[in-house]
């Protein structure tokens, strides 16, 4: 597959995912993958309804599994807790 059509299935997967009631997307970063995993990955940071208003956000990493073309798995970790759904 293509760099190019990788990133776009990537970030489709990303603006596609529900982080959750409360929890918003402040940046995200570029995406990491290798020829020999299906896995890509990214730092997202986050900020949550609760934070400080002047509180850092919080790093966290979103994945994608991409298997023939397809995105067959999405999940953000955050602080060691998965964050949001999928769908």
């Amino acid at each position: 597959m293509k760099t190019k059509d990788m990133r776009e299935l990537c970030d489709e997967a990303l603006a596609d995912y529900n982080f959750g009631e409360g929890v918003s997307v402040e940046a995200v970063n570029g995406w990491e993958y290798s020829n020999t995993s299906n896995e890509v990955t990214c730092a997202v940071f986050l900020r949550f309804d609760d934070d400080e208003m002047d509180a850092d956000t919080h790093a966290g990493t979103f994945s994608v599994t991409v298997v023939d073309g397809k995105v067959v798995d999405k999940s953000c970790q955050c602080e060691g807790n998965f964050v949001g759904t999928p769908f």
